[in-house]
This record gives structure tokens, sequence and C-alpha cells, in this order.
């Protein structure tokens, strides 16, 4: 990160070191990729929730008059008019939430746990992993004026990423509600009597219907996770390359070179240590509505 720099008027004097024009591009574009992209997306309010492609969000609002209670009974009606929620097993969600929204229809979704039944706190990824009880859950939200349960259900099963014998990435349909239940059950009545079979080779056998137990969002890090970490990775790649010597034979000066490869191992280190950061930061799970 530093250059030697003196003053050859002043002989004898010490010799202090700089900051180079390197070391602010590459801190400037790591901070930016590593720390403020992640804490641009962080939830500030527990009540406010969001993910996926549009941010979708609960917040209350505490007014004075008629007219703030009417603009609030407004805005909720107009939200809530065509959008309905459902929650769904269907494996690691990291994929699956980014899936389901490039199905017509689908407002948003976000990653989080579900199935534990009497849930009473909130549990942390680690828990979740050490449980025969949690599932890793996609929380959909869609207009079913444009696509429909059943319909929503078809793109589910094939994006679902399950992995037999796990509880954790078991393929579940969380019902909510008698009108869901029995929806769910006709649509996987159906699917095993046409012995489906979806992209990931998950049969309709192996699907379940439970009724929706509390659902947690998961930690911010888990929300949106390939869409926020593809590029993340990709610099990752670039930097390794560069402190690795990508770059000496186009670099014709040596000292020049070693200036480079020694900025670009810093700042993946930096990178590394900021992702780090986000997952001790950003690791709030709290109960949303189903």
């Amino acid at each position: 990160f530093l250059s030697r720099s003196s003053d050859p008027a002043a002989s004898g004097r010490v010799t202090t070191m700089m900051p180079t024009g390197y070391t602010y591009l590459y801190t400037t574009i790591v901070v930016t990729m590593f720390v403020l992209l992640p804490m641009a997306r962080m939830h500030v309010v527990a009540a406010a929730f969001g993910g996926g492609r549009s941010s979708s969000s609960t917040i209350t609002t505490i007014g004075t008059g008629a007219a703030a209670a009417s603009a609030a009974h407004a805005t909720t009606s107009t939200a809530l008019c065509a959008e309905q929620i459902c929650a769904l097993g269907m494996g690691c969600f990291w994929k699956p939430s980014e899936t389901m929204l490039s199905v017509d229809g689908v407002v948003s979704t976000m990653a989080g746990y579900s199935g534990k039944a009497g849930a009473t706190k909130p549990p942390s990824y680690s828990d979740v992993c050490a449980s025969r009880d949690w599932v890793e859950a996609v929380r959909v939200t869609y207009e079913d004026d444009i696509i429909t349960y059943p319909e929503l259900l078809d793109a589910y099963f094939e994006a679902q990423e399950a992995k037999l014998g796990s509880r954790q990435y078991a393929p579940i349909i969380f019902a909510a509600g008698e009108e869901q239940m029995v929806e769910s059950q006709t649509w996987l009545t159906k699917a095993r009597e046409e012995q489906r079979v979806g992209k990931g080779g998950i049969p309709a056998l192996a699907v379940t219907v439970e009724p929706a137990s509390k659902f947690y969002k998961a930690e911010g890090y888990h929300q949106s996770f390939w869409p926020k970490n593809r590029p993340r990775f990709a610099l990752g790649f670039v930097l390794l390359a560069v402190s690795s010597g990508a770059l000496d034979s186009i670099i014709p000066n040596a000292d020049i070179a070693d200036k480079v490869e020694t900025v670009a191992n810093n700042a993946f280190l930096i990178g590394a240590l900021a992702l780090q950061a986000e997952r001790w930061i950003d690791k709030d799970v709290v109960e949303v509505p189903v």
C-alpha cells in the first residue's frame, strides 16, 4: 500500500511512507464492491423487508389525524390488492431465490428459514445447519392476476434444488391457510399421477405439503446472494491473477509490476476481510408474515 518518499534536498532526513495512486484506486474499488454496496442493501429497520427484483417493504407509520389514517389505509390496500405470498422449500435458497425472480408475475423473493413447529425465537444459519427441524425456504411474493398459485408451483417444481434425505434442503410446500392447502394438495396429487420429475431430478413423489409455520428472514448476506456476489468473485479472481503476475508481460518496468502485484494482493485481502465483516454485521434474523 505504501511507497517510500524522501526529500532529495535534505540529506539525512528520515524517509517517510506515502500512499501510492494504485492504493487509492484499488482501495476505492474494493471498498465500493465489498463494503458500501452490502451496507446499502442492509435492512436498518426490522420491519422493512426486501429482496430480489424489487423491494417489498412493510413499514409501520405513526401519524395523527384522520387524513394520515386514511392515507395509510389506502396505501396498504393498493399494495396488497393483487399480491399473494407463499413459502417454499427448494434446497439451498441461494440459486432458487434468484431463479424464481425470472418467473413472470413474481414480484420479489426472500431467503429464510421455516418448518419448525412451535418456534419461539429466530434461528441462526448455524442453528439451521445443525438442526433436523428447520428448512431453508424461499418466500415468494407474486401477483395472482398474472400467475396463479398452481402455475407458481409448476415454476417452483422446476426451479428447486432439493436434496433427498435432508430436512434443511427438503422439497416442501408450506401452505398458508385452507385455500393454499387444498390447491397444494390438488397440484401435488396431479404431479404424482403424472410421475413428474423436475429439472433437478427431484420426483413429485419426494415433494411434501406442510402447514405454513413461522418464517424468518435469513441473514442479510444470504439475500440476493448470487446477483450480489458474482461481481465480487469476479473482482477477486482478477485481483488474484494480477497479484500472481498476470500483467508482468505487459508492464515493462519491474518495480512498477511489483507494486501492482502487491497492491492487488492487499486489495484481495481487504475484500476477503470485508466479506467476513458483512457476515458479522448483517446477521439479524427476523420473523416476517407468510
